[in-house]
């Protein structure tokens, strides 16, 4: 009796902490540049840990150039989302010019009508390694679904690291 009554503690202590919460994780190496301009944005395996996507550009991208960076998300058939995780790291030469500008998450079938799931405008800026938590009302996804960041780059030796990408259910 001792012996269930600590497994019903260990596992009451281990739902309470969160660590049950439904979700998917998802690597950032598939991105691609979504918009063309003046700068040439590049997406590639990060030198350091090429498990994680690097963003830099040829010359500034400001928040008007309208740069966005899509990363497909094979999240599956009909499941609620309560949020979205993204984790990420910016380099910059000047705090305040690099960040992400937007996130949004869309779904499409047919290649005419993609559309909106979620989308959040507060800049995405730590200069240190950090998993930023994007909370929603419950969103079905269905159809493709596509995560695209809005980048801002101030600089050409700026850079914007993408770790991994979570769907929470």
């Amino acid at each position: 009796m001792n012996r269930l009554r600590v497994i019903v503690i260990v596992l009451f202590l281990f739902l309470s902490a969160g660590y049950a919460q439904g979700g998917s994780w998802y690597s950032p190496l598939t991105a691609v540049v979504g918009t063309t301009g003046l700068a040439v944005i590049s997406v590639a395996p990060d030198d350091t840990t090429p498990e994680a996507m690097k963003v830099t550009a040829d010359i500034p991208v400001g928040a008007a150039d309208d740069r966005w960076i899509l990363i497909g998300l094979p999240a599956g058939g009909q499941k609620n989302m309560k949020a979205l995780e993204i984790c990420y790291q910016i380099t910059a030469t000047t705090e305040a010019l690099t960040y992400i500008d937007t996130v949004k998450l869309t779904k499409m079938t047919t290649p005419d009508t993609p559309s909106d799931l979620f989308e959040y405008t507060t800049d995405l800026n730590s200069a240190d390694p950090v998993c930023q938590r994007l909370d929603t009302n419950p969103k079905k996804l269905s159809g493709a679904v596509t995560l695209k960041l809005k980048v801002v780059l101030g600089d050409a030796a700026d850079s914007i690291k993408i770790g991994g990408i979570r769907l929470v259910f």
